[in-house]
């Protein structure tokens, strides 16, 4: 069995998400659901602020494992009377049932160690989706249902119960990323490519800011008022897109934040950076403590 990472899958997920279209004979179903989870949202966002898990992409794990059910564990859709029976089995560990749903939904994210986890940007979140559910199907060079049943991007093939593949089976459930996809459309939600770290130019080695950007055709995009937010700025067009570079160009330098790639490129920062020598050694230091990576990059 391969094994997968996000520096790999990066590129990728951010393709799929873009070209992802949902069946319309399956339009209404996808609307529906979305509907419904956003009538629950507080539930999800309580959730979030005992693990730091966005609310949307615990809504859409409930959706996939338990068909929204709040009487059911987050884990596999097992009843809160008891501890869960299928894999993982035995869950949680601690406590006695019957169990609350928030009390499930935390240690389910717990265990998966989604609380540590700090790439939410849009392929973050594709690639812990799919790992929630596993890599089975793409060992199979099949395109996960788990994220895109009901898209262009899935016909059929899956896993029938644990560890039983069928591949004319086809899933009858929404796919998590076609749901992100329609909450997107909807303007519910927003994803993030990357990450990057502004630094005022001639100012030192310390950031002044961090700013989740669109990446389209090479270029980093982010709205007005989120960076004018995070630099002190008077946001003038706050709803308007714009390139982050051009905007920030002759104040500040940009550079690439770590969680979309922990290896850290030495030349790349020596050659883009302006501080000199001195300054580019201190930076050097820094960031490799920090993980961040890759001046200037767009």
């Amino acid at each position: 069995m391969a094994s997968y990472d996000i520096h790999s899958l990066r590129q990728e997920y951010v393709q799929l998400f873009a070209t992802c279209g949902i069946h319309s004979d399956k339009s209404n179903i996808a609307d529906g659901i979305v509907e419904k989870i956003l009538s629950h949202r507080a539930q999800y966002e309580k959730v979030q602020r005992s693990t730091n898990v966005p609310w949307y992409f615990i809504a859409v794990v409930h959706s996939l494992e338990a068909d929204l059910n709040f009487q059911t564990h987050l884990h596999n859709g097992d009843p809160l009377t008891h501890r869960t029976v299928k894999v993982p089995a035995g869950r949680p560990v601690n406590g006695t049932p019957p169990f609350t749903w928030e009390a499930s939904a935390i240690d389910a994210l717990h265990l998966e160690r989604l609380d540590v986890w700090e790439d939410w940007s849009l392929p973050g979140i594709l690639y812990k989706l799919e790992s929630y559910n596993g890599f089975g199907t793409r060992d199979r060079g099949i395109l996960t249902p788990y994220l895109w049943s009901y898209s262009n991007h899935y016909t059929k093939g899956k896993f029938i119960r644990d560890h039983v593949w069928d591949a004319n089976a086809v899933s009858d459930q929404c796919g998590a990323a076609v749901l992100l996809k329609r909450m997107e459309q909807l303007n519910k939600v927003y994803f993030e490519d990357a990450k990057l770290i502004v630094y005022r130019k001639g100012k030192g080695e310390h950031p002044v800011a961090v700013i989740g950007v669109k990446i389209r055709n090479g270029v980093s995009y982010a709205y007005h008022n989120e960076i004018a937010k995070a630099i002190g700025d008077e946001a003038l067009n706050p709803d308007t897109e714009i390139p982050v570079k051009a905007y920030l160009s002759g104040r500040y330098t940009v550079v690439w934040h770590a969680e979309s790639n922990r290896i850290f490129h030495y030349p790349t920062l020596l050659l883009y950076s302006f501080f000199g020598i001195a300054n580019c050694v201190q930076i050097v230091m820094s960031l490799s403590k920090q993980n961040w990576t890759q001046a200037n990059p767009m």
